[in-house]
């Protein structure tokens, strides 16, 4: 007997709500047990800043983006914590700051509704969120945008060389063979 597959049942494209969700289980995903809080003016104003990267723009496809009375961008997520705050999935701390309330069970639901390469991407921008949340906007660089690179049948390296490129086109993939053969013959094999 045949199985079918619905390969259309995850989201292929991530709504605002979906994009707090995201927020909120990667933010609480290493601190479980321990209530989280973070400060909503920052979030609205850091999530913008990172959709020209090329690794993060399929994430960024439905998701609108304001211009405040500076001309600065943010996203509007005044609505959406409203909605969470009587879901109890977050509490008002004070000011813009909330407390994630939300717990292992809820995010395990939730993880199956995305596709993997969703939550891969949305967990890499976590990395430049939670650095906006931490020292503030513009208060922080990336020096280098270093990867692991996995061939199959070679070690992995590390290389910026591949960062913005889809893993998956052919003459990337021959790229990413000759350098992790080079690799392999610098290190002496």
């Amino acid at each position: 007997m045949t199985q079918i597959i619905d390969f259309n049942s995850k989201k292929n494209i991530l709504t605002l709500e979906d994009f707090f969700d995201l927020f909120i289980m990667f933010k609480s995903k290493d601190d479980l047990g321990i209530l989280v809080e973070f400060d909503l003016s920052k979030l609205m104003y850091s999530l913008p800043r990172w959709r020209c990267m090329d690794k993060f723009k399929n994430l960024y496809e439905n998701i609108e983006i304001n211009l405040d009375e500076n001309n600065i961008e943010y996203i509007n997520l005044v609505d959406i914590i409203a909605k969470k705050i009587k879901e109890k999935v977050v509490i008002s701390s004070g000011d813009a700051k909330f407390l994630i309330l939300a717990n292992e069970e809820l995010f395990s639901e939730q993880r199956k509704a995305y596709k993997k390469s969703n939550l891969d991407s949305f967990n890499q921008l976590m990395f430049y969120i939670n650095n906006d949340l931490e020292f503030g906007i513009g208060n922080w660089e990336v020096f280098s945008q270093d990867e692991v690179v996995q061939v199959d049948k070679y070690p992995s390296y590390v290389s910026g060389e591949f960062v913005e490129q889809d893993k998956r086109d052919l003459n990337t993939k021959k790229l990413m063979k000759e350098q992790a053969k080079n690799n392999l013959k610098n290190l002496g094999f």
